[in-house]
């Protein structure tokens, strides 16, 4: 009983927690149709230029801001991916404009998609430069 108690609260936590494995779980027919290479990427959170947004959103999630936009004939849109900053102070001060209980949110990241392809990102998501490549980056 004991482990499957322990077993039903790992489910729990994974699901709960919007984490990769559960998004590839949930989307696997969409993952097992990636190039082996890029599927290593997303298991890890990583993207590389020229990702499509569907291999970004198995690897990063969705995105707590979306900007869209275009510079002539060429779309662009950025996505801005946030948390929680869970070691700052929250407390109120005197003369502070924030609410009691607001909490701070830190930048994790930034993807700019151009015409679908990723054209820039944070180093957050890059992939290490220690990691090996089996291509070059396009």
């Amino acid at each position: 009983m004991k482990r499957f108690t322990v077993i039903v609260g790992l489910v729990a936590v994974l699901l709960g927690s919007g984490c990769t494995v559960v998004r590839v779980l949930t989307h696997y027919d969409s993952f097992s149709k990636l190039d082996p290479q890029v599927r290593k990427q997303v298991l890890r959170g990583r993207v590389e230029l020229g990702y499509n947004q569907a291999s970004v959103l198995l690897a990063l999630g969705r995105p707590n801001y979306r900007n869209i936009g275009s510079t002539g004939t060429t779309s662009n849109e950025t996505w801005k991916y946030t948390g929680m900053d869970v070691t700052s102070s929250t407390a109120f001060y005197e003369g502070s404009p924030q609410y009691a209980n607001a909490t701070p949110t830190i930048n994790l990241g930034w993807v700019t998609f151009t015409e679908g392809k990723v054209a820039q990102m944070s180093r957050n998501f890059a992939p290490d430069s220690s990691e090996p490549r089996d291509r070059p980056i396009p």
